[in-house]
Order: C-alpha cells, then sequence, then structure tokens
C-alpha cells in the first residue's frame, strides 16, 4: 500500500511482510531501483526464530516488488548489504540457531554462527562461506577494490576482521580487543575506535594497516568514512542537539555543522551532497523526522524535510538520481516503512538557512570533456547568464573559481595532478549543481 503523506513524499510503501518488520539496509543497484534488506516474522528480537525470515528485495521506482529472496531463516543479527559492480550483493549473518531452532539457507541447514552469503543480482544464494572462528557478531561488510571482501565484526570487549576472496573462502581473521566498529574507504584505508584507559581515540590505518593518525572523540560520537576518503564525524547531544564535522584525509577540521532542535544519527553521501536524518523535537519528545540536504564543501543545508510519523525512527538511507529512499522502522511495534521523496519537490530551505527556495525551471549543465586531459568546458544548453562555479579537490580546496559566467566557460586543470575533481555550479536561480571530473 502507498500513500502521500506531504507534499514532499512521493509515495511511502507499507507493505506487510508478516507480523512483524525491521529494514536493515538500502542500496540502489545498476537500474536504479531500490534493493530493501531485513527480516520480518518473530524478528531478530523474539524468542522463537522459527518464523524469522531474512530477506532480499528489489522495487521499481513505483515501489512495486519486482523480486524478493526470503528463504534464510533463523538469522539474529546482521550486517549492511555490499553490492560489487557486477551487481552481486554480500551479506554477514548470524544464524544463531537458539531454542533448537536450525538454520536454513534455502532449505539447507547449517550450524549455528557467522556467515558470509553472496547473493546474484536477481537475489539468488551464490554460495555461503565457512563458519567464521572465533564467533563474532556481523559489524560492517565492505568490497575492496581488489575485489576482496572484508567484514568488520564484534566481539566481547574488541572487534574481529575477516577477509574473504570473491569465492567466499575464508583468508585471514584479525582479532584485537581493543578495537570497536571499522569501516573502510575505496581506497583501504581503515577506520576504528580505540579505547584506552577512559579516552575514545579514532584511529586511521592506511591499506598496508600501519596507524596514519589518532584524534581523540567523545563516546558519543559515531564516524561515517566515505568511498572518496572523506570522513564524517557525527555527535549527538541532549535534548536534540547534535553536530557534524567534516575531515579531510589528514584529520584537519574543513567545517562544522550545528544543528539545535535535532538529534541526528544516519549519514548518507553520494559523492556530490551529503544526507544527515534523525528525530526532532524538544525535551525529552521526539516529534517525528527530519532529513537534511548538506553541501559537502560548506556544511550549509540545502534544504530540509520533516516527516511526522509517531514512535518511529530512520533506520537507512540512501539516493539515487535526485530520489531519496528512507528506511522507517518502528521504535515499539516493529513494523516498518520505506519512504520515497524527490529533489524536486523539496526547494524549501531549512529556516535558519539563506538558500534555495526558487520555482524556476533548472538549467542543466554539463562538462566535457570527461574524462579530460587538463582542459575542460562548462556549459549551459539555454545560455544561462549569471552563473558562477567553482572547483574543489577531493579534500574540499578551490583550485579555481568563476563568476559572472554565461554561455560556455572553459578551465584549465593542466596544472592539477590527476584524479577526481567537483565542480561546483551555481546559477543565479536555481539550486546548485556538481559534477565530478577525471582528470588523466
Amino acid at each position: 500500500m502507498k500513500f502521500a503523506a506531504s507534499q514532499s513524499v512521493e509515495w511511502i510503501d507499507t507493505a506487510n511482510y508478516g507480523r512483524e518488520i525491521a529494514i536493515v539496509d538500502i542500496l540502489i543497484n545498476s537500474k536504479n531501483e531500490p534493493i530493501i534488506f531485513g527480516a520480518y516474522g518473530d524478528g531478530y528480537d523474539a524468542p522463537d526464530l522459527s518464523n524469522s525470515r531474512t530477506f532480499v528485495e528489489c522495487l521499481t521506482s513505483n515501489g512495486e516488488r519486482k523480486w524478493i529472496n526470503d528463504q534464510i531463516s533463523g538469522a539474529e543479527a546482521a550486517s549492511n548489504l555490499a553490492q560489487d559492480e557486477a551487481g552481486n550483493f554480500y551479506v554477514s549473518l548470524w544464524l544463531s540457531g537458539l531454542n533448537n531452532n536450525v538454520p536454513k539457507v534455502e532449505d539447507q541447514e547449517y550450524e549455528a554462527g557467522t556467515y558470509l552469503i553472496k547473493l546474484s543480482s536477481q537475489g539468488k544464494v551464490q554460495w555461503v562461506s565457512q563458519k567464521q572462528s572465533p564467533h563474532s557478531l556481523p559489524g560492517q561488510t565492505r568490497i575492496m577494490p581488489n575485489g576482496e571482501i572484508v567484514v568488520t565484526s564484534v566481539r566481547a570487549g574488541g572487534s574481529a576482521r575477516h577477509v574473504y576472496n570473491s569465492t567466499g573462502n575464508l583468508l585471514s581473521s584479525q582479532l584485537d580487543p581493543k578495537l570497536g566498529y571499522a569501516q573502510f574507504d575505496r581506497f583501504g584505508n581503515g577506520y576504528q575506535r580505540y579505547g584506552e584507559n577512559g579516552q575514545v581515540y579514532l584511529i586511521k590505518y592506511d591499506s598496508a594497516e600501519n596507524e596514519s593518525w589518532r584524534i581523540t572523540i567523545n563516546n558519543q560520537t559515531r564516524f561515517f568514512a566515505t568511498h572518496e576518503g572523506d570522513l564524517y564525524l557525527l555527535e549527538t547531544g541532549p535534548y536534540f542537539t547534535s553536530q557534524l564535522q567534516k575531515l579531510n584525509t589528514d584529520s584537519k577540521i574543513l567545517w562544522i555543522r550545528k544543528f539545535t532542535g535535532e538529534s541526528e544519527f544516519k549519514i548518507h553521501s553520494d559523492g556530490a551532497n551529503l544526507y544527515v536524518a534523525g528525530l526532532y523535537g524538544s525535551g525529552n519528545t521526539a516529534e517525528g523526522q527530519v532529513i537534511n540536504k548538506i553541501d559537502i564543501f560548506s556544511g550549509e543545508t540545502l534544504w530540509q524535510s520533516k516527516l511526522k510519523i509517531p514512535e518511529h525512527r530512520v533506520n537507512a538511507l540512501t539516493s539515487s538520481e535526485g530520489a531519496l529512499y528512507i528506511a522507517i522502522n518502528s521504535v515499539f511495534e516493529e513494523d516498518a516503512m520505506l519512504v520515497r521523496l524527490t529533489d524536486a519537490q523539496w526547494q524549501e530551505p531549512a529556516k535558519d538557512v539563506t538558500g534555495l527556495k526558487n520555482n524556476a525551471p533548472e538549467s542543466v549543465f554539463s562538462v566535457f570533456p570527461n574524462p579530460g586531459v587538463g582542459a575542460f568546458t562548462v556549459s549551459s544548453p539555454d545560455n544561462c547568464p549569471g552563473f558562477s562555479f567553482k572547483v574543489l579537490d577531493a579534500a574540499g580546496r578551490v583550485i579555481t573559481e568563476r563568476a559572472g559566467c554565461a554561455g560556455d566557460e572553459r578551465i584549465e586543470l593542466k596544472h592539477c595532478t590527476k584524479g577526481v575533481y567537483q565542480v561546483r555550479i551555481q546559477p543565479a536561480n536555481g539550486p546548485a549543481q556538481v559534477k565530478k571530473i577525471i582528470v588523466e
């Protein structure tokens, strides 16, 4: 069932999968279709798991079911859902076997333990890895540039890091009682929490597992490492206050964004923008869900939208081609819904930010050739007058900028090193547009 909740919501999917449902993660496949990963039945926290099912489901952009695999039973904990370039999916699951329930994957029985499972782009199980040893609970699953799959997991008093090859063979396991939840960027750098003598640190390791730097963080700080190597620290304070920081690769703070009346706890980046979601309210009372679109270069809010769905919180979010998908789980009843919103419906900026409210049609800019060897052209098909642009490197530094442009504008980047750059284009009327370019 789908229904419009407000002007900014395109649809909400509240399909009934069973008695209880929780959405764990959302991905977008190569066809720009949302992939939903979660569990239904008696739920991960129920004493009887015989009726619980872990599912991976593909929806169309209209919210209709395209396919579903719900043939994994007896799981009690899960990592995120990861996707490789071929569209295959990977997830680490704890098949607990509690209360004499026998875990099954597509009718095949398995011993209780934590496994890595690969599914095809159509949701068919390709293989189930050998059981992790020693046992640990799933944390994060990440596909590395060399095709290996890294699973970080939580153990009593610390964490573990397991590396698999593309056929599901366990290559190595690294245990450390002092390390906590870990994340990795596409360059192979790792980021982990570390506790010692009452202090909490965030440590960056390079691909050879050498320590690059460490910084002191608050015990309530969450961290989010993007594929591009950007690092964001999100600290949720009391009484609906939050703070978001962006750090460069050398741990230097690039900007700090403070939120008042909001408790933020979920982050998603599409490489050009940042989406931060949580709850809004006052005192100790939550009123609903809030989503902010943040400019990754300045930390400014581009727009903000609020949903008012009682006793629910945002559990996962992702974006694709101007659409944002948000998984909202119930706090008490263990039901869930998927919300789709679009940028075109979100031109109202946050009240405390001077910004983008305007109803003029959007001019579509292009940058070509891309990739290029150093000379690029910024072009607007309708010769939009009065636009400006900045070119920024991966650390957010401005390489060159220009204002008062019209028609085609040439950019010379022959002096720049090879790599990926961002071109941030600001029309005289309308929202900013960000284009990625590659200097070869």
